[in-house]
């Protein structure tokens, strides 16, 4: 998650491909500070909005690339609207 910026869904279908049970790759995910996971995708969206500047599809530009990186869309979802209206 730290080093390549990978959310649940896509760490989880990595490790699927090494043949990792299910139950240990939710079982390790699960101790993950979801706090520390709101605080990344949050240093992402900020970056990304940085980076893109003043887009007509700032909004769909930053959900595509974070749901590519594995993200969940409710917590992408959550967390734009807290910068936004922060």
């Amino acid at each position: 998650m730290n080093i390549k910026n990978w959310g649940f869904k896509k760490i989880k279908f990595h490790l699927n491909k090494f043949k990792i049970p299910d139950k240990l790759i939710t079982e390790q995910l699960n101790k993950i500070d979801l706090n520390s996971y709101d605080e990344k995708i949050k240093k992402i969206i900020r970056y990304k909005i940085q980076s893109y500047g003043e887009s007509k599809f700032l909004k769909k530009k930053i959900f595509t690339f974070m749901i590519s990186k594995g993200y969940e869309y409710s917590r992408i979802e959550k967390n734009y609207n807290e910068l936004k209206y922060n």
